[in-house]
């Protein structure tokens, strides 16, 4: 199939899902760019220097500047949430 008819096509059904569905889709380069963009490394944790696969931005009263990985998320929300009210029970 050439491309001139593989983009008519591809026209032809964006067309008929809108005016069906009220749909739109993505188009297949804009998707494939995406995949690549995800697959990507996407840096280092600021916190521990591991590979980030998936970012994640830390809270302002943290102290930590970028992006940390999911380990450290957990370990700073474990931190920042759960460990003051334990500060304050004390074991029988």
């Amino acid at each position: 199939m050439s491309s001139t008819y593989i983009n008519f096509l591809w026209n032809l059904l964006h067309f008929i899902a809108i005016a069906l569905f009220g749909m739109t889709f993505i188009p297949p380069s804009y998707t494939r760019q995406l995949l690549q963009n995800m697959a990507k490394s996407a840096g280092k944790c600021a916190v521990c220097g591991a590979d980030l696969t998936f970012k994640y931005r830390p809270m302002e009263g943290w102290n930590v500047s970028g992006f940390i990985c999911g380990s450290c998320y957990s370990q700073k929300l474990l931190e920042h949430y759960i460990e003051p009210d334990r500060r304050s029970i004390t074991k029988k």
